[in-house]
């Protein structure tokens, strides 16, 4: 009888030494797969974020061109006016 106990136990030993790889395994798949779409993410925005900023670049220039177009030309210092860039 102590014989059958032992091997049920040792079975059991068995099963939850391989829950345990299971769990390490899962949880390693996870964190990769997270930590990839965090790499991901960050490297897909870059060149987003770089055409945004050269953009707005362009923009503040622009909008500076038509502020002192503005000091000139009435109109267009009431279409400023009007959309509140002046």
């Amino acid at each position: 009888m102590d014989k059958r106990f032992e091997q049920i136990d040792k079975r059991f030993e068995q099963v939850i030494s391989f829950l345990w790889i299971l769990t390490t395994i899962f949880i390693a798949i996870t964190s990769v797969t997270i930590g990839f779409a965090f790499w991901d993410r960050k490297t897909s925005l870059k060149p987003i974020e770089e055409k945004v900023t050269v953009n707005e670049k362009k923009l503040e220039h622009a909008l500076a061109a038509l502020r002192k177009l503005a000091s000139v030309d009435k109109k267009v210092h009431a279409i400023l006016k009007e959309f509140n860039l002046l």
